[in-house]
């Protein structure tokens, strides 16, 4: 009952977070470019903030790619096999990913919590903000990646792969 509300506000926060982050990693770089080109000095600030503009656009972006099945697949070998097979090892190496990307969430936290006091050269903000995007991004991973196992596991059917080997000429 709510989880679908919770779901549409947790995407579309990640969206502008992406859409936001990109805009200004893009500002900054582009304020790079023409302070090289027009004045004797670039603000030191840049460089930091584009970084962490970056990594949050990642941070962002990267369970939605899993979510949209954006990222590169190459199936040169799972071609080649029934489609119940593939489906089988599509939920095993999503559910492999879930608990990689578990791990590096938990870690990632830790890492949040041990810079704590710390802060960067040029913008003396604090590097926690910086390693949060590790954090956000590995636990979107791991979030949509569990969802994905979940669906596949919802419709998957044993008898698909024999039905196309039985069509096939």
């Amino acid at each position: 009952m709510f989880v679908k509300p919770l779901k549409n506000v947790f995407e579309a926060i990640l969206k502008i977070g992406s859409i936001a982050s990109l805009t200004g990693m893009v500002s900054v770089v582009m304020l790079q470019v023409v302070a090289r080109l027009f004045f004797p000095k670039v603000p030191t600030w840049t460089e930091e903030v584009s970084r962490l503009m970056l990594l949050y656009t990642v941070g962002f972006s990267a369970g939605l790619a899993v979510k949209e099945k954006a990222y590169v697949n190459v199936d040169i070998l799972t071609s080649r096999f029934p489609a119940n097979v593939n489906a089988v090892l599509g939920i095993l190496i999503d559910l492999v990913l879930a608990v990689f990307f578990g791990t590096v969430t938990r870690e990632a936290w830790s890492i949040v919590i041990a810079v704590e006091g710390q802060t960067s050269a040029a913008l003396l903000m604090p590097m926690s903000v910086f390693y949060f995007s590790m954090f956000l991004a590995s636990l979107t991973l791991t979030v949509y990646l569990i969802g994905a196992v979940a669906g596949a596991i919802r419709t998957f059917d044993p008898r698909k792969g024999a039905k196309e080997e039985a069509l096939k000429p």
